[in-house]
């Protein structure tokens, strides 16, 4: 459809803006951020090609191209949902986060956008609000992993070991490739003295990291906790 109408009428609003999205898609930031200056060339209030200039250049949450697509479509579902990330991650700013993934979710009822929208009020201290969201994900979407794995994250926060070590083993029947499942599966079991389990979850976590410098705090919590469980050292 889209080399189609590249064919017939590349110079169209729409062909731009499409193209601009697909080229988003494919990681080509300077593709898109052409095309949807194209776009706007043709109409200066195409809130996505709005969306498309923010995206392809850094999506920095104080950038006024978002700004610009939100005022011209407050209902423009993926604006919210990339402004709630790039608060979440770029600034830590979890209020607005928690704004952007709740207007997101308002307008699409997704499993994702709750999990989102629990890890970041998660990410707030605010647990009993996060656990709504993850069920609601879970009522959407009963094999949804992620959420499962979330909710037994957040059990543990809560101290609700036995209920973690559930929701968390669900993850990983689920998708076995999560390692924080593994991590806080571990640290339940460690917590209700189950030192077999804890030492197989620790190990099966730190063979799925290696290394990864984003998990080197569990890396070194785990290999703390291994040395405590196996009375001595523990290098791997």
């Amino acid at each position: 459809m889209l080399f189609r109408s590249l064919q017939y009428g590349p110079n169209l609003l729409e062909t731009q803006r499409a193209l601009a999205i697909n080229y988003l898609h494919l990681s080509r930031e300077n593709d898109a951020a052409a095309a949807a200056s194209r776009a706007l060339q043709i109409n200066p209030n195409d809130a996505e090609s709005h969306y498309v200039v923010w995206a392809a250049n850094g999506k920095r949450p104080d950038d006024q191209s978002i700004r610009k697509a939100l005022v011209l479509n407050p209902n423009l579902v993926m604006a919210h949902v990339d402004l709630a990330t790039a608060y979440f991650f770029k600034t830590r700013d979890y209020n607005k986060a928690a704004d952007h993934y709740k207007k997101a979710v308002d307008l699409a009822d997704s499993p994702q956008l709750h999990n989102y929208l629990g890890t970041t009020l998660r990410s707030q201290g605010y647990f009993p609000r996060a656990i709504a969201e993850y069920r609601r994900a879970i009522e959407l979407d009963p094999n949804f992993a992620p959420a499962h794995m979330n909710l037994g994250i957040t059990l543990f926060y809560m101290n609700k070991f036995n209920d973690s070590i559930a929701s968390t083993n669900k993850a990983i029947s689920l998708n076995p490739n999560y390692p924080d499942s593994y991590f806080f599966l571990a640290r339940s079991y460690e917590a209700t003295n189950n030192p077999q389990l804890a030492t197989k979850n620790y190990v099966l976590f730190l063979d799925l990291v290696r290394e990864q410098e984003n998990y080197s705090s569990y890396i070194s919590t785990a290999r703390k906790s291994l040395a405590k469980l196996q009375g001595g050292s523990y290098s791997k």
